[in-house]
């Protein structure tokens, strides 16, 4: 229902999590289990804030960049990601009586939106496909950026795909949207965090995690 509430509203609604690097936002988009909320905790483990956990609603300025807002939620965490990453004491409550999955409280959050930054698309690495991070071209970047919203279907139902494009555009101009491929592994989870704050620095966006 949240996710439907904003797209009536009209916003750009991914499924994302989002954390604040040098007080921007950086989403990370992909399927459910793709591993959006690991990687989002780990960079919290860093010193980075939380901004939203799995929808990541958008609101587009004809002025300014685009805005990522808060959710004001917890971590949505697997038993498994929780125990690699060693977070039992903050777990919480089960998200349902049907999964091993569990509410985690984040150790800093922001509450207020911010300008995005950078979009990264999650990929897993295959023996084809090199690990690393790719700048998507301005084609693939709006086809990613579409297929990611949070229920695609309510984009053709809202009539909403040109304000995907236009968000593909704003961001794209700032930063950029990239493909993040890297292995499904929780021990390669520290070497994805250090490229992605090397990717950071290159981009000019970086600051050392408060």
């Amino acid at each position: 229902m949240f996710g439907i509430l904003l797209h009536q509203r009209e916003q750009i609604v991914l499924h994302a999590s989002a954390i604040v690097v040098n007080g921007r936002a950086v989403a990370f988009c992909g399927s459910s289990g793709a591993g959006k909320s690991t990687l989002a905790a780990a960079l919290a483990q860093r010193g980075y804030r939380l901004l939203t956990d799995d929808v990541c609603a958008i609101t587009l300025s004809s002025k300014g960049a685009p805005m990522v807002h808060p959710d004001g939620r917890q971590l949505k965490l697997w038993a498994e990601a929780i125990e690699k990453l060693q977070l039992e004491d903050l777990r919480g409550a089960r998200v349902s009586n049907r999964l091993e999955k569990f509410y985690v409280e984040p150790w800093r959050a922001a509450n207020k939106p911010l300008p995005v930054s950078a979009i990264y698309m999650l990929r897993e690495a295959t023996p084809s496909l090199v690990w690393g991070v790719k700048r998507a071209n301005a084609v693939d970047a709006a086809v990613l950026l579409r297929n990611n919203a949070y229920r695609p279907l309510l984009v053709a139902s809202f009539e909403q795909n040109e304000g995907y494009f236009r968000a593909t555009a704003q961001i794209a101009s700032r930063a950029g949207i990239f493909i993040l491929t890297r292995p499904r592994d929780f021990a390669a989870v520290p070497q994805v965090v250090s490229w992605l704050e090397r990717h950071w620095r290159d981009l000019g966006v970086m600051e050392q995690a408060a």
